[in-house]
């Protein structure tokens, strides 16, 4: 299987390893997307002016642009893209893009002027329509994240990241985490580079169970999950929490979901073919260790809609000490369900349970509950169907 790669340092050492699991065809390292796609400089190898060998391929490669054709022009099914070399400096002549190091070795080379980041960024945007048409020519890209640098570089690959990932179907994902912003892509562990290779094959497989499914992290409160499968399908996410099932997605094409975690527990993602023609899958779990300083006794008030059930008030009650709910004192000016309401500006924001959360309150209260005392919820809230819903749906959970 051939494969282009568009990349740095990190994948330039990634495709030495022995199990990288591609022929290549074309490859390119360091040279940024900006200057990739920009006009040459035409340049004889005789006017670069260093001995270095190394020095002398890349500054022709970068001053005549010769791999944009070579790329546009490859019967490669698959192009694996490391953005990590736009961080580096990118400078300006006469409006075409270039790398420094590929200027310097010029005898006429002081014509040329660094781009700030935000003037890199729209250099980037400007020549994103080439970039776009680029990836759509193959029928797998990977793309590689890069995590664990500084929040300066973090933000920049991330805007980069988000304008692929809208425009690019034919998507595959695999991450790369640094310990430190300060290790060199060259310095990693072994490991990494033996992992990536690993994962990147797994795009290969035909079999369901060999396949790498999900490019998956948890980053602050945060569970992320991307599905590396191109194809048009209606998915449902479901989030577990401590083995139950809290919230879920409707059906959904979306191949990215994201879900905003609160309390303390352990987490993960089931992905569920909505015409069930495979298995669902899990992803990894996750723990959670939950907001600092708010657990159940921090929690005062409970912000309701005009919609909410009183059985579920009765519920939340079972999990927490409320003092009252906030919501619309001027509907409720003697309370509602014995507890007084609170406009927003007369009660602390930090000691309220967002309404929001009200469901998951509620489903992990009936699952830990035993069938018999669910059955007598279903007796003394039988005129709530949402009541009914929601308790024969952990019951079933529970029995199956």
């Amino acid at each position: 299987m051939n494969i282009d790669i568009l990349g740095s340092k990190f994948t330039n050492k990634l495709k030495a390893f022995k199990n990288f699991p591609y022929s290549i065809s074309n490859s390119i390292e360091g040279q940024s997307v900006i200057s990739l796609f920009s006009s040459p400089i035409p340049t004889d190898m005789s006017e670069i002016d260093t001995t270095d060998l190394d020095h002398i391929t890349f500054a022709y490669r970068d001053l005549n642009k010769t791999h944009a054709e070579k790329f546009r022009n490859s019967e490669s099914s698959f192009l694996l893209v490391d953005l990590y070399s736009e961080l580096d400096d990118v400078c300006e002549i006469d409006g075409s893009f270039f790398s420094p190091e590929s200027v310097k070795f010029l005898d006429d080379n002081n014509r040329y002027w660094k781009l700030s980041k935000i003037e890199k960024f729209r250099a980037f945007q400007k020549n994103f329509d080439k970039l776009s048409s680029l990836l759509s020519d193959y029928d797998k890209v990977i793309l590689i994240i890069r995590r664990g640098e500084d929040h300066n570089s973090q933000e920049y690959l991330d805007a980069l990241y988000k304008m692929i990932s809208s425009s690019a179907d034919n998507l595959l994902k695999v991450t790369v985490e640094k310990e430190s912003p300060e290790i060199d892509d060259r310095d990693m562990p072994l490991e990494i580079f033996n992992d990536i290779n690993l994962q990147i094959k797994k795009f290969r497989a035909k079999d369901y169970n060999d396949q790498l499914l999900f490019d998956e992290r948890l980053e602050d409160d945060t569970l992320s999950i991307f599905l590396n499968h191109i194809e048009r399908r209606y998915y449902v996410y479901e989030l577990y929490k401590n083995g139950s099932p809290v919230k879920e997605t409707e059906p959904t094409t979306d191949r990215m979901v994201s879900f905003k975690l609160i309390d303390k527990g352990n987490y993960r993602v089931r992905v569920n073919l909505v015409d069930e023609s495979i298995p669902p899958r899990f992803s990894r779990t996750y723990e959670f260790e939950g907001h600092e300083g708010q657990d159940a006794a921090s929690y005062d008030f409970l912000e309701i809609d005009e919609n909410v059930g009183l059985w579920k008030l009765s519920l939340v009650d079972e999990a927490y000490d409320i003092k009252g709910y906030v919501g619309n004192p001027y509907t409720h000016p003697n309370g509602l369900n014995n507890y007084p309401v609170y406009h927003t500006s007369e009660v602390p924001s930090a000691k309220v349970i967002s309404a929001s959360k009200i469901n998951e309150i509620i489903f992990d209260t009936l699952y830990a509950k035993d069938i018999d005392a669910l059955d007598t919820l279903k007796e003394q809230f039988s005129n709530s169907k949402e009541a009914l819903f929601m308790i024969n749906f952990v019951i079933q959970n529970k029995v199956n």
